[in-house]
Formats: structure tokens, C-alpha cells, sequence
């Protein structure tokens, strides 16, 4: 008999766009499974963004790559100090609010203020003087997953592409990693919406590359930033176009 509560099996089915009340058997059982098994920290982000045609797929590498995160065993110094110093009250804020500020909370006390990470991830992990695992990661629907070892070790997995776009997808995980309450694993999801993708999504924009910087960068010029100021200025910082623009709507850089 399934242990998973009735409510929590009808959210999740409608978060599939399925009427919890008109399933298929064999569906209806693969979601009970799945919820049985994949921990509660990353089942919103899972359902919202999998393809019901396809739950199987998506599902076992998670739970793989969650198992190979436990048996890792490296030190975490600078990673367990750079989460010490996430200030006290922070999680009270608005869900990109919170993103915000932990970016300049974080390049002020690393003194990053005026760093522009143009490299690869890997260069963005040696900036930072981290030394954690980062491996390679597939299905199409997530960016990143982000899981602990045993020891507390936090581990990385990053959807393969173009350079700008594992940076991004690595702030975000490390963000989150940073910010959550415990070490549980999490998810990115390259679409929807829900509190942990708002403000990972905003701690890797600013984290990477900081209003204040655009600003300057931007001067004293007046109207609206255009597409090749948002392509010049992506080159510059090492991030995609989008991402600028991104920065520029949120932080009014055009006004």
C-alpha cells in the first residue's frame, strides 16, 4: 500500500498538467513510485519540469547521480566558511531579493567586487579556490543538480553547452547550496518558476555580473539599452546576452 498522502499525490500529478482523478494505473503507480523514492527537497522542481512521457528517463539519473555524490570524500574548508557567512534574515526576503543579495553579500567578503569571471566553470571554481566535483549532466529539462556526500560534501553535475551557460548554471547550484537551510540536494530546472529557481536565477546574474558594474560600464548614456550593447557587454562579462538583459530590466539600468 502506498505511504505517500493522497494530497501530495494529487499536487504532484497536477503539477505534470495530469487531473489526479483521471490517471492511467500504470502512470498513477509511477508517480507513487517516485515520490517514495526521491527526497522531498527536489520533487516540486522534478515534477514541475518532467515530461510525463518520459519519467523513468529523467528520474534514474537523478537518483544515480545522488548515490554517486554520497561516496565522494574531499575536503570543504572554504566552502563550509563561504556558508557560515550567508548573513543572518536573509531567507526573509523575496525569493530574487534574496539571490541578490547573497551575490554582493558574497563578492564583498571574497573582495570580488570588481572581478569578471570570463573563463570556464572550472576557472570559476579555481577563482573562488573550491575544490569540488563537478560532472557532466543530461537530460535536457534541468540545468544542474547539486547533491552532499556523506561527509557533507556538496556536488555538482551541470548540463554540457557553451561556457557562459555552465557558468550561470554552476551559480546557481551554488548558490542554493549555500543559502538552504541543511545539505539536501536540489535542482535547477531550465524552465518554470517556483522560490529556489527565482533566486537562483538572480544570484547567478548578479553574482556574474554585478549591476553596479553594468552600471558603470553603461555611464551616463540615456534610453534603452539595446540588443548589441546587451551582446557587447555579455563578451565583457563572460555571459550571455540574455543574462544582461536580464539585469537590465530587473535593476532599471535603462532609466
Amino acid at each position: 500500500m502506498s505511504q505517500i498522502r493522497p494530497s501530495a499525490f494529487c499536487e504532484h500529478a497536477a503539477r505534470l498538467g495530469l487531473d489526479p482523478y483521471d490517471l492511467e494505473s500504470a502512470i498513477g503507480s509511477r508517480i507513487d513510485a517516485l515520490l517514495s523514492r526521491m527526497p522531498p527537497t527536489v520533487t516540486q522542481d522534478f515534477f514541475d519540469s518532467a515530461d510525463v512521457s518520459r519519467l523513468d528517463e529523467e528520474a534514474e539519473p537523478i537518483f544515480s547521480f545522488l548515490k554517486q555524490a554520497s561516496h565522494e570524500q574531499r575536503p570543504t574548508p572554504v566552502w563550509r566558511e563561504l556558508k557560515g557567512s550567508v548573513p543572518d534574515g536573509i531567507q526573509s526576503a523575496q525569493p530574487w531579493e534574496q539571490g541578490y543579495r547573497l551575490a554582493i553579500q558574497l563578492r564583498q567578503h571574497l573582495n570580488l567586487q570588481e572581478r569578471l569571471f570570463t573563463g570556464t566553470d572550472s576557472d570559476l571554481m579555481g577563482a573562488l579556490n573550491l575544490n569540488l566535483p563537478i560532472y557532466p549532466w543530461s537530460t535536457s529539462q534541468l540545468d544542474a543538480v547539486a547533491a552532499f556526500s556523506a561527509e557533507g560534501t556538496p556536488v555538482f553535475a551541470i548540463r554540457g553547452g557553451r561556457a557562459e551557460c555552465r557558468k550561470v548554471a554552476l551559480c546557481r547550484a551554488l548558490g542554493e547550496t549555500l543559502i538552504q537551510q541543511g545539505e539536501t540536494p536540489l535542482l535547477c530546472t531550465k524552465t518554470f518558476f517556483s522560490e529556489r529557481q527565482k533566486r537562483s536565477r538572480a544570484f547567478a546574474a548578479e553574482f556574474l555580473a554585478p549591476h553596479a558594474l553594468l552600471r558603470e560600464e553603461l555611464g551616463q548614456r540615456r534610453g534603452a539599452v539595446t540588443q548589441s550593447d546587451c551582446e557587447h557587454l555579455g563578451e565583457m562579462f563572460g555571459v550571455s546576452s540574455m543574462v544582461i538583459q536580464h539585469q537590465v530590466d530587473n535593476h532599471r539600468l535603462s532609466e
